[in-house]
């Protein structure tokens, strides 16, 4: 096989893997809010603070694999833009895509980015729901329960923000740049 035609099917093999991880994706997203939705319609049936609580339990492994499949589309695409496309004519999606995105031409594309809105405000609402449903003053109310609360609120918090701050640094300039900048010291 000619290296430009094996240059061809490593391209077409790697545009697909960019394209099964957008609905792997699109999947993960779809199977937590669906996931999320039950969990609190059982925490308001129940009128169990833990179960809104528990809701962290899908929310963030789900936000921790959408941050690495955005990673894995990222460097599939800076490997297509420095090591298939120079080398194969007519080959060029990844770089136009790339200069498309640095000339501010078009508006950014917000999608993913809401995508952790959309999970930062469940979470926080979930957090909310669990203070509102603290059986502040009522029966079987302890103080180790409060604690459990405080403590619970404050490390979700903050592994949300970690979490939200991983997928979002996934879409930043520099993040590609790296990758482009490693593919091609790889190459020499």
């Amino acid at each position: 096989m000619e290296e430009k035609e094996g240059l061809i099917v490593e391209y077409k093999a790697l545009r697909e893997e960019i394209k099964n991880n957008s609905q792997v994706i699109a999947n993960i997203f779809t199977v937590t809010i669906t996931g999320m939705a039950v969990l609190t319609g059982y925490g308001f049936k129940e009128k169990n603070w833990v179960i809104f609580l528990c809701s962290f339990v899908m929310l963030i492994p789900a936000l921790w694999f959408i941050a690495s499949q955005l990673e894995s589309t990222v460097r599939i695409a800076t490997y297509i833009r420095t090591c298939i496309e120079p080398y194969v004519d007519g080959l060029r999606w990844e770089n136009k895509l790339s200069q498309l995105r640095k000339s501010n031409l078009v508006p950014e594309r917000k999608y993913t980015l809401s995508i952790t809105g959309i999970y930062g405000a469940i979470g926080i609402t979930c957090i909310l729901l669990s203070w509102i449903f603290f059986p502040w003053g009522g029966k079987g109310y302890s103080i180790i329960e409060l604690v459990i609360l405080i403590i619970a609120s404050v490390v979700l918090v903050a592994t949300m923000v970690q979490v939200i701050l991983n997928v979002s640094k996934c879409f930043g300039q520099d993040f590609g740049s790296k990758y482009c900048k490693a593919w091609r010291e790889l190459k020499e």
